[in-house]
């Protein structure tokens, strides 16, 4: 896990990122490092960056690696906005991996989809042990029936064409196949089984099926800066899967940039309970215990009253104006604990508005401090920590490192900076 901020006004944006990331080893103990590399500039010359978080590899390969290639790739190339430089950085990575790292992803994720279907399956053989040949199979047919009905509910991956699904299912057809035969290895090739769970696997492939509990899983990349045509700054953030015959599977896209209407951001990404306490004045887990508490409280009282009204002066109306009342109520503390953040979030923001660009790097590399502190200050592992590097991007003044750490002394390295400022 890391902690990254983001702050930006119209004079600059300015990022901030810990160096801690914790890898999980095969005998599921935890061991952190703190000299991990979250923030990078995606081009030597024009103002962009980008910041990565949860996963710091993709197919197995480091961000780092990928996000300095992409800069030497760009040379000089500059774009007329934020989008423009998202897309290129997208069709990069889409063409940077091999066709045999992009099967071994496809067949890691297949097998997530039949190793489902099997665990399902066994769990309900285990509950019915005695069913004959006929039900058995009964029995698999449902929990395909099932899954193919699950898998509905995941969301699509964006900007997939009608072309991925052909990759998927010409491309990757043996690979699948061989799956399904190593997993169900009672299924022949003709039977109608084997057609099904192959629809079943080309279809997961283009669905996030990643929950909460397996952010590892997947990395979220922010960009942020200027395109030449942008005249405030702007940042995209979106979580990336894997990459696909050349399609790079992305989800929740978001975006945010400064205007005349809305001068001033923050933005917190990864660990952000701690910017959202010292922001609203409220742990987001305790506002969420206090909402529940409220509301069932309140529900049981007037549960209870209506349970102790005689019958005979019950009507419908009367029930149905007393539950209006319970949630009239429940609405109105929610609305007092709202106006009570805003009170403290606005003020804020309206300072957020007219702070220089140097203002901007020091809030940005605090907040990131202030939930380091608070994981030191705990019984947890400490999942941020370490070199916070920071940077700020201005239109004028183009990418600024305030504070970035190095692995080397910089005094018996000055080869490294030669190089660096030929290319």
């Amino acid at each position: 896990m890391t902690a990254e901020i983001l702050v930006m006004n119209k004079n600059g944006i300015a990022m901030a990122a810990d160096s801690i990331v914790t890898l999980t080893t095969s005998n599921n103990t935890q061991k952190t490092f703190n000299t991990a590399n979250k923030l990078f500039s995606l081009s030597k010359i024009h103002p962009v960056a980008a910041m990565v978080s949860q996963n710091v590899f993709l197919l197995e390969y480091p961000w780092e690696i990928i996000t300095k290639q992409f800069r030497k790739s760009l040379e000089k190339t500059e774009f007329p906005t934020l989008e423009d430089y998202l897309a290129k950085f997208l069709a990069f990575i889409g063409m940077y991996f091999t066709n045999e790292e992009q099967s071994k992803f496809v067949d890691n994720i297949v097998k997530v989809a039949l190793n489902a279907i099997s665990n399902h399956f066994r769990d309900e053989l285990n509950k019915n042990p005695e069913l004959d040949d006929q039900a058995t199979e009964e029995l698999f047919l449902f929990v395909i029936s099932n899954f193919e009905s699950q898998i509905e509910s995941y969301d699509n991956y964006l900007n997939l064409s009608d072309d991925f699904f052909r990759i998927c299912e010409e491309t990757y057809r043996e690979i699948i196949i061989d799956s399904i035969k190593e997993i169900f290895p009672q299924i022949t090739t003709n039977d109608e089984k084997i057609y099904r769970l192959f629809k079943i696997c080309t279809k997961f492939l283009s669905k996030d099926f990643f929950t909460p509990n397996n952010i590892s899983e997947y990395t979220t990349l922010v960009i942020a800066g200027y395109g030449s045509f942008d005249k405030f700054p702007k940042y995209i953030g979106l979580r990336i899967f894997g990459v696909i015959g050349g399609y790079v599977l992305t989800n929740h896209y978001k975006k945010n940039e400064v205007t005349h209407e809305s001068p001033s951001c923050v933005a917190a990404f990864a660990q952000r309970d701690v910017v959202k306490t010292y922001m609203e004045g409220i742990n987001p887990d305790i506002e969420n215990v206090y909402n529940g508490f409220i509301e069932s409280s309140i529900t049981s009282i007037f549960n209870e009253l209506k349970n102790k009204i005689p019958i005979h002066i019950l009507d419908t109306n009367f029930l149905s104006e007393m539950d209006q009342a319970a949630e009239k109520i429940i609405n109105i503390g929610k609305e007092r604990v709202a106006k009570e953040k805003r009170s403290l979030i606005d003020p804020f923001l309206q300072a957020l508005n007219v702070l220089p660009k140097d203002e901007l790097s020091m809030i940005a590399e605090n907040l990131v401090n202030l939930t380091s502190i608070r994981r030191k200050m705990s019984t947890e592992i400490e999942t941020v920590g370490g070199p916070i590097d920071v940077l700020v991007i201005s239109k004028g003044d183009g990418l600024v490192w305030i504070k970035r750490k190095l692995y080397f002394p910089p005094e018996l390295n000055h080869q490294y900076f030669q190089r660096y400022n030929k290319c």
